[in-house]
């Protein structure tokens, strides 16, 4: 659903009734839409680190880690175009002993 909506046209005045836009502007409306968060889960397999991004269908995800969130080093692992569903499988195959963090961004 939009969420704010500006509307720009007859409303506008300037000198008259009608005003100096009259018949150069008129009804048009500004909508903002919010996409939908993708979820994320994330599982251990033997092929490495499985990242399952759940959100629009046909969106390219690219999967990216780090290992201290506090020097904000990302590094890109992989990209997976989600499929008709909005599911976007997403693998690191070689995940750092200690632990990681993950991120999912659309190029």
């Amino acid at each position: 659903l939009p969420k704010g909506r500006l509307t720009v046209g007859n409303n506008i005045h300037t000198t008259g009734p009608e005003g100096f836009f009259h018949g150069m502007v008129d009804n048009v409306e500004l909508f903002t839409y919010r996409l939908p968060a993708d979820r994320l889960s994330l599982r251990l397999t033997e092929a490495g680190v499985e990242v399952v991004s759940q959100g629009l269908p046909g969106i390219s995800r690219t999967l990216w880690r780090t290992t201290d969130l506090a020097g904000r080093e990302w590094t890109r692992i992989t990209s997976a175009t989600a499929d008709a569903n909005g599911e976007a499988v997403l693998v690191d195959p070689a995940p750092p002993a200690g632990g990681a963090f993950y991120r999912t961004s659309t190029p």
